[in-house]
């Protein structure tokens, strides 16, 4: 995960740099030579992000099949929480900051979520 975030740091610089030289190229007045200079470095740069993002690729890949093979990381899509995840967060987790807090408590004790109201609900409700 680390060498994943250290390549998406790598991937995020060059494409800032990129996007850098092409307002350069577009917007500002420069001469012919120094023109030819910076699409030069472009093009190095563009094919620096195809190998950042190609072993990012890779990266990630080798990072899924450390997990379930066809599922991958149940908690994770791409870089955000999945589905799954928000609802075990939302619904599943009692936050205590130890289990011990907990001992006086029932084992068959069922832990509802509070209700969630929309704003026009709480008129109705009187709240």
């Amino acid at each position: 995960m680390q060498q994943l975030r250290l390549l998406r740091t790598e991937r995020d610089l060059v494409e800032d740099h990129i996007h850098h030289l092409k307002w350069s190229l577009k917007f500002e007045a420069i001469n012919t030579d120094e023109r030819q200079k910076l699409v030069s470095e472009l093009d190095k740069l563009e094919s620096l992000r195809e190998q950042v993002r190609l072993s990012h690729q890779q990266a990630q890949r080798e990072l899924h099949q450390k997990f379930h093979k066809v599922w991958g990381q149940l908690m994770k899509t791409g870089y955000q929480n999945s589905r799954f995840a928000h609802q075990v967060e939302r619904f599943a987790c009692l936050y205590t900051s130890q289990v011990t807090n907990l001992s006086l408590c029932s084992p068959d004790k069922y832990y509802r979520p509070s209700e969630d109201f929309m704003p026009h609900e709480f008129d109705i409700l009187g709240l």
